[in-house]
């Protein structure tokens, strides 16, 4: 994963759904400032999330082949179904969590 423009928060979880690890990633035009990395690798089969933190951001991932369609977008047993209300109470919770009121 590399960003190429912006700021991310990357998120990762434990296999039963509870957040293990938030890491930023910068683009190279402040990780210069910050010392922080702009990509990193993830080990596959690792859950996680990436919350874009400004408009027009962008984000380069790079998955391993080949490719599988069927495999391209999977998600957690414990995910709420895409496109769902469930969906956007379980992102309201996140963005809640990690940046509480």
């Amino acid at each position: 994963m590399i960003a190429i423009k912006g700021l991310f928060e990357l998120i990762i979880f434990t296999d039963q759904g509870i957040i293990e690890s938030i890491t930023f990633l910068w683009s190279e035009k402040y990780s210069e400032k910050l010392s922080i990395a702009s990509g990193l690798e993830l080990p596959a089969w690792v859950w996680h999330t990436v919350i874009s933190l400004e408009d027009d951001s962008a984000l380069f991932e790079i998955k391993g082949g080949p490719f599988n369609p069927s495999l391209a977008k999977e998600f957690a047993p414990w995910a709420p179904e895409e496109g769902t209300q469930h969906t956007n109470v379980f992102l309201k919770r996140l963005s809640e969590r990690l940046y509480p009121q």
